[in-house]
């Protein structure tokens, strides 16, 4: 499991196999934090709390996103280093996993502290149910993000970021692009735009 006071965006430095092996600790920490919070709030819920009824519903989507994403993030992970320039491990791909680990990272550190704090007397429960809808939003658009970008990367031959056209006929293509189009971009701005910001 990662350690509370590591930095994500360390995470790289570490090797290519640890890398993976914290993403997936980091992935499965996340899930089960978050199966807890669905049923305490479960709980809260059934007594009409307003606040609790929200949390419950956001918690469920956090779970609903976190579905499956490990499975893309770490076949986008496998398939990066065929994509590098030169010796660099760099590229488009590898950043799009950073940015997602970074986002997973940041709602780990506020279901935490949710979890350890929700019953305080200065507990701001309006403040923190923004920040969990906002990050948890964000989640959701970067999970469709990451399997257009798998998809596409079936039509990219190895060390091509961009798809090749003798691979990707022109109603494939088409079909993608207006999937990614519906892509809310909002939610990456305002309250999310920190994480970003952070790598």
């Amino acid at each position: 499991m990662m350690a509370s006071n590591e930095n994500p965006s360390d995470i790289g430095a570490c090797g290519e196999e640890n890398y993976r092996r914290c993403l997936v600790s980091l992935h499965k920490s996340l899930r089960e934090e978050t199966v807890c919070n669905v049923e305490v709030y479960k709980k809260g819920s059934a007594v009409l709390n307003s606040n609790d009824q929200l949390m419950y519903k956001i918690f469920c989507q956090l779970y609903d996103h976190l579905d499956n994403i490990d499975t893309v993030l770490l076949d986008i992970l496998d398939l990066a280093p065929h994509y590098d320039f030169k010796d660099v491990k760099a590229n488009g791909y590898r950043s799009l996993v950073q940015v997602t680990q970074t986002c997973l990272a940041h709602l780990m550190a506020l279901v935490r502290y949710i979890a350890v704090n929700k019953n305080s007397y200065l507990f701001r429960v309006h403040h923190y149910t923004r920040e969990l809808e906002s990050y948890t939003m964000a989640l959701g658009q970067l999970r469709d993000v990451l399997r257009y970008t798998r998809k596409l990367m079936d039509y990219s031959p190895r060390g091509q970021l961009v798809p090749s056209e003798e691979l990707l006929d022109t109603a494939v293509a088409d079909e993608i692009q207006m999937e990614m189009d519906m892509i809310d971009q909002e939610c990456f701005y305002g309250r999310t735009l920190g994480f970003q910001v952070r790598l």
